[in-house]
């Protein structure tokens, strides 16, 4: 259940960093560059969130193995 919840957790993620930098991507041919700043703060906070996920995890399955 645990891994299900950190797989949907990373998916929404990830989704919204595709999505932002899509919306980046268009503003910024519309030469709308204050409103694709703003964007491109929710892609940095989508991948930061994405990171800490993975990393949680990665810790989450070392501190399972135990000693070595």
């Amino acid at each position: 259940m645990a891994g299900e919840l950190w797989m949907h957790d990373l998916r929404n993620a990830v989704n919204t960093a595709l999505t932002a930098s899509s919306v980046v991507r268009l503003l910024l041919q519309k030469g709308d560059v204050a409103r694709a700043l703003k964007f491109s703060k929710e892609v940095e906070e989508a991948c930061e969130r994405c990171r800490a996920l993975i990393v949680e995890k990665q810790d989450l399955e070392d501190g399972d193995q135990g000693p070595a």
